[in-house]
């Protein structure tokens, strides 16, 4: 199964930022722009399962001594961002379903619920893979990886970030700040949780210190 994915990256600054979907992707844009960085922002898209670099733009010899990290956050909370900015917002889903053959009937794409959606991706690891915007990380985070922050802690992990790119004084420029009422957890059943926890097990157990995982939530 392939994915798109993009790298932002500074030959000035010597740093590749692997840009992942609904994990503050817009706010490092936003800095790109504010900042002068010298970056150059989604260059020509990869496509494949990375587990190791694969780009064909910026091979890893390139950028091999470069300062390269990536940003997540929690996947029960990722997927509920994705959902109400890419399914109830934009209907992302007919989208894709324009450019790609899938299993779940168009005229139910405007009206699906947050349950449904669930269901959907449980459906088929095609489905799950299907977009960039709930992919698993395992598929879209490279091994070379040098640096992992997390949207959770953003404020801190981005001294750490902004220190090696050279701009230490610098705030994290959330771009997206949801104005939602309810929080995600509020989208969640038992159920639910446990299904979506299954489905990003890879995920879990690498990067959310896995054991007792829902017992935290």
């Amino acid at each position: 199964m392939k994915t798109s994915f993009n790298i932002v990256y500074s030959d000035k600054r010597k740093f590749a930022y692997f840009n992942i979907a609904k994990c503050g992707s817009t706010s490092i844009n936003k800095l790109c722009s504010e900042v002068n960085i010298d970056a150059v922002v989604n260059p020509v898209r990869g496509r494949g399962v990375v587990r190791k670099w694969n780009h064909p733009g910026i091979p890893l010899e390139k950028v091999k001594d470069y300062f390269k990290f990536t940003i997540i956050r929690d996947p029960l909370s990722r997927l509920v961002s994705c959902y109400k900015n890419k399914v109830t917002d934009t209907n992302w889903l007919e989208m894709i379903f324009e450019r790609t053959e899938g299993n779940f009937p168009l005229e139910e794409l405007l009206n699906i619920s947050f349950p449904d959606f669930v269901y959907w991706l449980q459906e088929s690891e095609q489905n799950l893979k299907k977009d960039s915007h709930w992919i698993p990380y395992v598929n879209v985070i490279p091994t070379e990886i040098d640096f992992i922050a997390r949207l959770e802690n953003i404020e801190e992990d981005f001294k750490i970030i902004a220190e090696k790119i050279g701009i230490s004084g610098h705030e994290f420029p959330r771009a997206n700040k949801e104005s939602y009422e309810s929080p995600w957890q509020d989208y969640y059943t038992n159920e639910l949780k446990e299904i979506v926890a299954n489905l990003y097990s890879e995920d879990i157990e690498l990067y959310e210190q896995g054991e007792n995982y829902l017992e935290r939530k």
